[in-house]
């Protein structure tokens, strides 16, 4: 799934945004992205090293099983660092920020992940894949976004939302961790109960 969002949004990204900075900023605006260098960005950033991870995957995968957990470990790290280094270099604007984009950071992420887990509801998915499918479109690549904002727009404000966007991120998708994990015990414990009483029945 990662692997073909990641693809998808090479294209989408570069288009969508380049809209969006005429829409809001006007054609004169003095922030302009360049497309194609873009998606050779998002190429090198995103495809390139899925596709690494892949391969790995496929032909060492004892290898690729010890190292997720470090690379895991490091991308949160690296990530938190980000966050904390942009809020100490915008400090100053960092509260009126919080105000201005908090509210329509958790309403945007709290209605996708609403969005991904009925939808595959309606579509009749099981609830390990609408599980999947709800945290893949909470847990944004919010880094991609602020190393976008901090080089190819080279706009420190524009990052700013990103960062704000990666807290609402932890806090709701560890809340939701919560919540479906109770509701995986939850049916775990049933099929166990259901299984004792139809062997007693025999």
């Amino acid at each position: 799934m990662t692997a073909i969002a990641s693809i998808i949004t090479v294209f989408t990204i570069p288009i969508v945004l380049s809209f969006s900075l005429v829409y809001f900023m006007g054609a004169g605006s003095e922030f302009q992205l360049p497309v194609a260098k873009t998606m050779i960005s998002l190429i090198t950033l995103t495809i390139l090293p899925v596709s690494i991870g892949m391969l790995i995957k496929r032909y060492a995968a004892s290898f690729a099983d010890k190292a997720q957990v470090m690379v895991s470990r490091f991308g949160v790290i690296f990530l938190s660092f980000l966050v904390i280094f942009l809020g100490y270099v915008q400090r100053d604007i960092l509260v009126e920020a919080l105000v201005a984009t908090g509210p329509v950071s958790l309403i945007l992420n709290v209605s996708t992940m609403a969005l991904g887990y009925y939808t595959s509801k309606w579509f009749g998915l099981n609830p390990a894949q609408r599980r999947s499918i709800t945290m893949e479109v909470g847990l944004q690549n919010s880094t991609l976004s602020m190393f976008m904002a901090l080089t190819l727009l080279a706009n420190y404000k524009m990052s700013l939302t990103p960062a704000i966007y990666t807290l609402i991120m932890f806090l709701t998708a560890g809340i939701m961790v919560r919540v479906f994990t109770a509701q995986h015990n939850k049916a775990n414990r049933v099929d166990r109960e259901n299984s004792v009483l139809a062997a007693r029945r025999m």
